[in-house]
């Protein structure tokens, strides 16, 4: 149920608590006293209804609820998967439709893997929620940012991002590059957040690629470019087809998919 519709109910039912309290206070009914006093009960039956469900009840739904999930789905669990599940149960943003496309060139002796993706960003609460979208690399990757952007019918979030000077280092070795804090409407509201991206590095002719998940995501699909003498292999996917891979269901937080590529042995093994 849509909040304002919710609180337009809860408050006509107020009034109409109200009015039937008044009512019975105003007039005498001419000696019925039942009906008098069956009308001021339920006058305040509402009212107390209409209290309770701005207040308790909700609190029930949003916090009370949300506690106790942890418990009754991970019971018999440890703690620290129980509070992982109470984490999970908070969530407001995930993405959707990850795609990412992997193109792999020979230069100089090595590969140049040229890497662009994309996804949507969801809300999943009834709120609008601030996220800041960013993208991270390994500094001694030394990374080569094409463009980093988000793309949206709400013109507030639409923002783009080109070239290394967009890359800040962090902590830790990490180079980073983040849009401005951004907030995203409901998903209900049908308002499409696409965030995408691209950028290449020079890698070693037999190397790998780890695609991390910084926030729960559902779906999706890796794919490669790659020259005939060159094999590459994304693990086990849901569905898999030449130079594609498909991955239905949840990836959580920090789950990720290892890819790895290196040439191709011969087919015609030397005599021994």
């Amino acid at each position: 149920m849509p909040t304002w519709v919710f609180w337009l109910v809860t408050i006509t039912v107020a009034l109409l608590g109200i009015g039937l309290i008044s009512l019975a206070t105003v007039f005498d009914f001419y000696g019925h006293q039942v009906p008098r006093e069956l009308t001021r009960a339920f006058g305040e039956a509402l009212v107390v209804a209409s209290f309770i469900a701005s207040t308790v009840d909700q609190y029930i739904k949003h916090g009370l609820v949300s506690d106790l999930y942890k418990y009754i789905a991970g019971y018999g669990l440890p703690t620290d998967i129980q509070d992982r599940i109470g984490e999970l149960t908070k969530t407001a943003i995930i993405r959707r439709d990850f795609t990412q496309n992997y193109l792999l060139e020979h230069s100089s002796g090595k590969i140049k893997l040229t890497v662009d993706g994309s996804y949507r960003i969801a809300n999943c609460s009834n709120r609008v929620v601030d996220h800041t979208p960013h993208l991270d690399f390994e500094k001694h990757e030394d990374p080569t940012l094409e463009y980093f952007r988000c793309d949206s019918a709400d013109s507030s979030a639409v923002e783009v991002k080109k070239g290394n000077e967009s890359l800040s280092e962090k902590q830790g070795g990490v180079l980073s590059v983040s849009l401005r804090k951004k907030k995203f409407q409901p998903e209900k509201k049908n308002i499409s957040y696409s965030v995408s991206f691209r950028y290449s590095r020079i890698v070693d002719l037999k190397d790998s690629d780890i695609l991390s998940f910084a926030f729960p995501t559902i779906g999706v699909v890796v794919t490669v470019r790659r020259p005939g003498d060159i094999s590459f292999d994304a693990g086990k996917a849901t569905v898999e087809t030449e130079n594609r891979w498909e991955f239905a269901g949840l990836f959580l937080e920090n789950q990720h998919i290892h890819v790895r590529w290196s040439p191709k042995e011969s087919a015609t093994q030397p005599e021994s």
